[in-house]
């Protein structure tokens, strides 16, 4: 850790005031990830939260293209760092557990939840997450192999997959 403090030009106390383990300072670019996903939640109000999580996702994952741009590079970075170390990994799991809650909290206040309504907005943000997971490994293997293809159409490909095809009533 003091390496990492040094290396970022910070004392090893300033470093831990702002990432409270490594890992989280490592998964920088999930926090900007979700950055982007919330700035684009307020466009999906009048569709079902499936239609709305599936082009929010697409919105977010088509800013990394096919690996170009220092976003893209980033995110391919911690992917590969993620194959490898299975703390990050589980880091990166307790990041989507806690984005889970806060997209479930979103579409359904604390006090408008019934079983049915939770039922299929917990799917939706369960399912979509889920392709999203698989997108970016596979996105992060491709590139690796050098044959990048858009994060966006490879997300629409792991739904269609999925049998995932949202329309504005789901």
């Amino acid at each position: 850790m003091d390496d990492i403090a040094h290396r970022a030009g910070v004392s090893p106390r300033t470093f831990f005031r702002h990432f409270a383990m490594k890992e989280d300072a490592a998964l920088l670019i999930h926090h900007d990830f979700d950055g982007a996903l919330h700035s684009h939640l307020g466009q999906g109000e009048n569709r079902s939260p499936l239609a709305t999580l599936c082009s929010v996702y697409s919105q977010v994952l088509a800013n990394y293209g096919r690996g170009d741009g220092e976003a893209a590079r980033q995110m391919l970075r911690v992917r590969a760092l993620m194959l490898t170390s299975p703390t990050l990994r589980t880091a990166s799991l307790r990041l989507d557990a806690q984005r889970a809650q806060e997209l479930l909290e979103h579409f359904m206040p604390a006090g408008d939840r019934n079983a049915r309504e939770e039922l299929r907005i917990r799917m939706a943000v369960e399912t979509t997450a889920a392709a999203v997971r698989v997108t970016l490994t596979i996105w992060n293997d491709l590139y690796n192999r050098g044959t990048p293809v858009d994060a966006a159409h490879l997300f629409a490909e792991a739904l269609d997959s999925a049998g995932i095809r949202p329309t504005a009533e789901q």
